[in-house]
């Protein structure tokens, strides 16, 4: 029997930097219903589900062609994981072990279909492919502060001294795709951690949406794509 894909999309209705972020308006549309529309252009997703806490999301959600999925208030507080939204969706849906879940979260709306399709191509049935970007800032150059308020460094003591040229090129999940199967997910209930396959995608896709700074961005970089 082949395994049938879902994109799981969390939208929960709480957000401090923007109120109600996941249906803000966003080039005409809600920013959930990006990530819908990319998911609904993969032929092969068997079903696209929107999770929420909130009405209001999830009619958003149902308008934009996903299944909308009442999610319980212990599921969509300010702590609540992704693990635990993977957790109820797969107590209330039948999927079998080896069903794929793509986790896509709504707060990245400028993933591309290809971005989508690029790591679907990576994904072997085992493990977790994540989507991962570019770091900015040279993580080897990076300090805590010790007890008596001095510096120390994360890695070497010579690090923050020599020119970034000289370390690797580092990269950082964006959040905005998952893909691993049920079982998996089953088997520890979380995210599978090993092994991690990269999907990688460029700094300006991994646009995050936290603050209103952040969905001007989006929508300036939309209006010069014209979409």
């Amino acid at each position: 029997m082949t395994a049938r894909l879902f994109a799981l999309i969390p939208a929960r209705g709480g957000s401090k930097g923007i109120p109600q972020k996941n249906i803000a308006n966003l080039h005409g549309r809600p920013l959930l219903a990006h990530t819908v529309q990319v998911a609904k252009e993969i032929s092969q997703i068997h079903e696209v589900v929107v999770s929420s806490d909130s009405s209001e999301i999830l009619a958003a959600a149902e308008k934009s062609g996903a299944r909308a999925l009442d999610r319980p208030a212990e599921y969509a507080t300010d702590t609540a994981s992704a693990d635990s939204v993977i957790f109820h969706f797969l107590a209330v849906t039948d999927l079998r072990d080896d069903d794929v879940i793509i986790l896509l979260q709504p707060t990245s709306p400028l993933r591309s279909v290809q971005d989508l399709r690029h790591a679907l191509a990576k994904f072997t049935g085992t493990g977790c492919v994540m989507s991962i970007t570019e770091t900015s800032e040279c993580p080897y150059k990076v300090f805590t502060l010790a007890a008596d308020q001095t510096l120390v460094p994360l890695f070497g003591e010579d690090d923050a001294f020599k020119p970034r040229q000289s370390f690797p090129v580092t990269y950082k999940p964006n959040g905005a795709i998952y893909i691993f199967t049920a079982g998996a997910f089953r088997a520890h209930d979380r995210i599978p951690r090993h092994p991690l396959i990269p999907s990688i995608m460029s700094p300006e896709r991994s646009l995050d949406i936290d603050t209103p700074a952040d969905l001007r961005r989006a929508e300036e970089f939309l209006k010069r794509q014209n979409l």
